[in-house]
């Protein structure tokens, strides 16, 4: 029983790093690369969030290194760990593709 609850949490960790965790890296890497060239109007102001794009995009390579690293004694728990990040990072860029 206590298997069949860590894998249940493993897959909820994955779906929730899946879509908000990666939304959160897409974030930082809008942020950190801007599509504004010098002397445009809002160039200050996007220079000013570029360190905290890649900020955002380190935190989440931390948190996806910490995670599989604690993960690695048991394949079928990173397994576990990656399908459902994966089903969470596709959910996500559905969401982006739709409401975007």
């Amino acid at each position: 029983m206590r298997n069949v609850i860590k894998k249940i949490g493993l897959s909820i960790a994955g779906l929730v790093q899946g879509t908000l965790g990666s939304y959160f890296a897409l974030l930082g890497y809008a942020l950190a690369f801007p599509d504004t060239e010098p002397g445009m109007r809002d160039y200050e102001e996007d220079m000013f969030f570029v360190p905290w794009g890649f900020v955002m995009m380190l935190i989440w390579v931390v948190v996806m290194g910490s995670i599989i690293i604690a993960l690695r004694k048991n394949k079928v728990n990173v397994i576990t760990f990656l399908l459902s990040w994966a089903i969470g990072l596709i959910g996500c860029i559905v969401f982006l593709v739709v409401t975007h």
